[in-house]
C-alpha cells in the first residue's frame, strides 16, 4: 500500500514538473529595452560644405592627345566585351 502511495505521488509529481516545464516554454518572451543607438558627431557641419563642381570639356578625335585616343579605344573594346558576354547590344545603332 505505501508503495502504491510512494509510486502515486512521484507520478504526481513528474506529472506536475512537466507541466510546468511546458507552461514555461510556451510563454512568449518579453522584448528588451531597445537602447537608442549613439550619436556619432557628423563629419561635417550642415551648410558647411562649398559647391565645386568640375569643368568637363568635350573633345573631338583629333583634339585628343595620342594618349587619351587609346584609353578611350581600349574603353571602348572592354565595355563592348562586357557588354556582348551580358547579352546586350553596344554600339549597334538601333
Amino acid at each position: 500500500m505505501e508503495r502504491s502511495k510512494a509510486l502515486s505521488v512521484l507520478l504526481a509529481i513528474a506529472a506536475i514538473a512537466v507541466a510546468c516545464a511546458s507552461v514555461a516554454s510556451q510563454t512568449v518572451p518579453q522584448p528588451r529595452p531597445v537602447r537608442k543607438a549613439d550619436r556619432r558627431p557628423m563629419p561635417f557641419a550642415p551648410g558647411s560644405e562649398t559647391v565645386s563642381v568640375a569643368a568637363l570639356e568635350y573633345r573631338s578625335d583629333e583634339q585628343m592627345t595620342q594618349q587619351d585616343r587609346d584609353l578611350a579605344a581600349g574603353a571602348e573594346a572592354s565595355i563592348g566585351e562586357r557588354a556582348g558576354a551580358a547579352g546586350l547590344d553596344f554600339n549597334q545603332g538601333t
